[in-house]
């Protein structure tokens, strides 16, 4: 009989930890700081993220996963609407923090090639994957087809 794997969990972490956090998880990177990684996150948001009210300042969440990932996403508990190119899609705060966090480190992981990143974006992709078994991550799904098509 085959045995599953532990079920990947995501708990939010209080904002006095978020940096340190990060930068622990991190820490073995040369290039890993946090304040790249959610500067790339926020301006993926304000390029990709439209109907917001002009001086809307979005604040952020740090999630850490029980499979050692993690992923940033807005604090704001609502649907927000992306566009990319001529598509877009209606996306909860989690599934856009997931596919931001997952498309930045993406890049910075090819870029660069530190092991660090790529072991954080294989815990993410774990848990899309799980999300997916769900029916939980449409929105994950949208976003990266999209990024490819444009």
């Amino acid at each position: 009989m085959k045995t599953l794997p532990p079920e990947i969990s995501a708990i939010r972490n209080s904002d006095e930890f978020y940096l340190y956090t990060v930068e622990s998880r991190l820490k073995s990177c040369v290039n890993g700081k946090a304040v790249m990684l959610e500067m790339l996150i926020h301006r993926l948001f304000d390029k990709y993220v439209t109907g917001l009210p002009e001086f809307h300042r979005q604040g952020w969440s740090f999630m850490e996963l029980s499979n050692g990932g993690f992923y940033f996403c807005p604090a704001d508990e609502r649907v927000f609407t992306i566009r990319i190119g001529n598509f877009s899609v209606s996306i909860d705060n989690h599934q856009l923090g997931m596919a931001l966090t997952f498309d930045v480190l993406t890049a910075v992981f090819e870029r660069t090639r530190d092991q660090a990143f790529h072991d954080a974006l294989l815990a993410l992709e774990a848990f899309f994957v799980e999300a997916d078994r769900k029916n939980q991550a449409d929105g994950i799904r949208a976003y990266l087809k999209f990024i490819k098509l444009v």
